[in-house]
């Protein structure tokens, strides 16, 4: 999926409330983002790339799987999630940040993603570290 446009200016895929969506081996080129995800709505994406794309996705709500994806450069956040959105980001190559200024949702994990500056590098193994606690106390 390529925009013609120069100025990445369009979202490649929408997907409304109540619709399931699974993108797999895709390409998203020169897009504002890759993906819209609205509140009800449910995204897997799995070893896609996304290529001159602002944002990788950006959620309203919903449920995403980003998995053993590539986002290329330039780009300026990988997920602008909504605080209900719930899911994970597992195994992903990245060349910027992965939440940028936007806050993880608390129902939404990480895990293996590689390329992330240092300090959401850290932030995720603390968070692997701390789940694998919990899981040992269960």
């Amino acid at each position: 999926i390529a925009s013609s446009r120069k100025s990445r200016a369009v979202t490649a895929v929408t997907v409304r409330p109540g619709a399931a969506l699974r993108l797999e081996s895709c390409s998203v080129r020169n897009a504002l983002s890759a993906a819209m995800l609205h509140d009800g709505a449910e995204l897997r994406a799995v070893e896609c790339v996304f290529d001159n794309t602002r944002s990788g996705v950006i959620s309203r709500g919903g449920h995403l799987e980003l998995e053993r994806c590539r986002v290329e450069a330039p780009c300026d956040v990988v997920l602008k999630l909504n605080p209900r959105t719930t899911g994970h980001a597992t195994a992903n190559r990245v060349k910027c940040s992965l939440f940028g200024g936007w806050q993880r949702p608390v129902g939404f994990r990480r895990h293996s993603n590689v390329g992330l500056p240092a300090a959401e590098e850290a932030a995720e193994a603390e968070e692997g570290a701390e789940a694998e606690m919990a899981a040992e106390a269960a």
